[in-house]
């Protein structure tokens, strides 16, 4: 869907599509991030929004939802 659906004013950016690894079946996506806090969801299947079932840190999204906290040093 060309990640049209990100709200930049709010500071909502949808970055691209993962791919899936060869090995072990991992979906991945390299994206280069200065220094800050980010919040992050998956989008599955264009319809539902998961967390990262491999990162803990979970804040509010902002819009009464939950999203998951990359902090970069």
């Amino acid at each position: 869907n060309n990640w049209a659906r990100g709200d930049a004013e709010a500071g909502e950016v949808l970055v691209g599509l993962m791919e899936k690894t060869r090995e072990e079946g991992v979906w991945k996506l390299a994206v280069r991030l200065g220094p800050g806090r980010y919040r992050y969801r998956f989008l599955v299947n264009e319809t539902e929004w998961l967390l990262d079932p491999e990162n803990p840190r979970v804040v509010d999204e902002g819009r009464g939802g939950k999203a998951n906290l990359l902090i970069v040093p």
